[in-house]
């Protein structure tokens, strides 16, 4: 069975990738917790996936888990 298009572009996959090492990975976490106070929602609710590099594989883990 062939999918319409209709039904395949009302999918998506948000993914929020974070990059950083050291200090700007710190920044990295202000800057999600104030994501989180604008939008008054935890970030893992809007995002289907979330990973970082380096200290922001951290703060990935605080986006999904409040530590």
């Amino acid at each position: 069975m062939v999918q319409q298009s209709s039904q395949i572009s009302n999918k998506y996959c948000r993914i929020l990738a974070l990059d950083g090492g050291g200090a700007k990975g710190f920044y990295t976490l202000g800057i999600l917790k104030e994501i989180e106070a604008m939008i008054n929602q935890p970030l893992y609710e809007k995002f289907n996936l979330i990973f970082g590099t380096s200290t922001c594989a951290i703060d990935s883990v605080y986006a999904v888990k409040q530590i």
